[in-house]
């Protein structure tokens, strides 16, 4: 029993010592845990990679709520109609999956120094999820502007709905060149 509650005391010395949750760190604490070499590795890995994952998942959330709960009730008190319509297209919103991505860009090249194949991997992920919010936040930014156009007599008279659908078709394509540009790490323009 003793010796019990000194191996979990020295496993929380150990954890103590190393608080960054990099794969190294975790898999020296399951190695002292008498976990095989091999298995501590990828198991140090795995959780480094589901630790970010979490960090950045929960900054999404408290993003959207500081958002939700503190801009928009500001936004629907003023006298300003077009304000209400930031909201009612989710442009506010979509700008707070930024969040995550800078979470991820910068905490994954200081986790995983020592994993440059995770890191890069990570790189490319935040950069292909850039690009796609990106794009999010212009479809919503476009559909903003073109209920603000028809809320007044020329909008009426001219619908925008034809050239929004036409500009969103060429802000997508391109997005998906970049995409595939990311992808391939080539240049836009080859």
């Amino acid at each position: 029993m003793i010796s019990s509650a000194n191996e979990t005391l020295s496993a929380g010395i150990i954890i103590a010592k190393h608080s960054r949750m990099t794969p190294e760190n975790i898999s020296n604490w399951l190695e002292y845990l008498q976990t095989p070499t091999e298995l501590a590795n990828l198991l140090g890995l795995l959780a480094s990679i589901t630790y970010l994952c979490i960090l950045a998942l929960l900054a999404n959330f408290l993003s959207k709520r500081v958002i939700a709960l503190v801009f928009h009730p500001i936004f629907l008190k003023t006298a300003i109609t077009w304000d209400d319509l930031l909201i009612e297209h989710k442009v506010l919103i979509r700008f707070s999956h930024i969040v995550p991505a800078a979470i991820i860009h910068f905490f994954a090249p200081t986790l995983f120094e020592n994993h440059s194949e995770v890191s890069s991997l990570f790189s490319l992920m935040v950069n292909i999820y850039l690009i796609i919010i990106t794009l999010m936040i212009i479809d919503a930014l476009l559909n903003f502007f073109r209920a603000l156009w028809e809320r007044g007599a020329a909008g009426r008279r001219y619908p925008a709905k034809s050239f929004i659908q036409a500009a969103k078709l060429i802000i997508n394509l391109i997005g998906f060149i970049f995409i595939l540009s990311s992808l391939l790490d080539r240049s836009p323009v080859v």
